[in-house]
């Protein structure tokens, strides 16, 4: 059973609409954001949100969530670290530990890459 918590930290594809997806989404779920922040993770082409809403998440919200193209990571609370290596971006290494998610990762010829 997952924990309920009112934070969300997210894992995205810097993408054109990804944003807006992912908060339609919520919005469709009649969730209120209370807070939001977007910045650029320590992952080219990727980005780390957080969002804060006034009510508990639910856990089939997070594998909504989970099922959109652009979405790589999703984690309850504010301090829960993203792990975009196993959302599907290549390890430091150049290995993939999943080869279904590196795939999901890669849709449309996009790819998040750790820099050499």
């Amino acid at each position: 059973m997952m924990p309920q918590s009112n934070t969300l930290r997210l894992m995205l594809l810097n993408r054109t609409g990804t944003l807006h997806r992912t908060l339609t989404l919520l919005r469709r779920l009649r969730y209120n954001i209370v807070s939001l922040h977007v910045a650029p993770s320590e992952v080219p082409d990727c980005s780390e949100m957080v969002v804060v809403t006034d009510t508990n998440i639910s856990p089939v919200t997070v594998l909504r969530l989970e099922r959109l193209i652009d979405v790589l990571d999703v984690r309850f609370g504010p301090d829960t670290p993203l792990n975009a290596t196993a959302a599907g971006a290549p390890a430091r290494n150049g290995t993939t530990p999943d080869a279904s998610s590196h795939f999901r990762a890669q849709a449309d010829g996009v790819h998040c890459n750790e820099a050499a």
